[in-house]
């Protein structure tokens, strides 16, 4: 029985892990822009490397990415290599539902970060 609670606690904290060391992001949600032009050019920006993950990882077919971790680990390092702080507030500032949907709407944009 020891053997067992031991395992399983073992397995507990590493599937406890990853949501610990993605919890905080490297992003100043200050960075984020105020006009709506340069929100609208950070969203193509991101879909742009969002579908590039999607050709990469062949996951044709579906919209809404964010159960497969090919795609979102893929655009989650492109947005942090790309070095550009407001790309990374707004990427980061996105719920994961909207975050790796590819065909998200201004709706939606909007209803996230209001009228800008």
């Amino acid at each position: 029985m020891a053997k067992f609670l031991a395992v399983f606690g073992l397995a507990a904290a590493l599937l406890g892990m990853p949501a610990n060391v993605f919890a905080a992001e490297d992003y100043n949600p200050a960075a984020l822009p105020h006009d709506k032009a340069s929100v609208d050019k950070l969203n193509e920006l991101q879909l742009g490397i969002l579908r590039a993950a999607v050709r990469s990882c062949s996951a044709f077919g579906r919209s809404q990415h964010s159960s497969n971790f090919c795609v979102t680990t893929n655009t989650d390092q492109d947005v942090r290599a790309s070095n550009n702080e407001a790309l990374k507030a707004f990427h980061f500032g996105l719920p994961p539902m909207d975050r790796y949907d590819e065909y998200r709407s201004q709706v939606d944009l909007q209803r996230i970060y209001g009228r800008r």
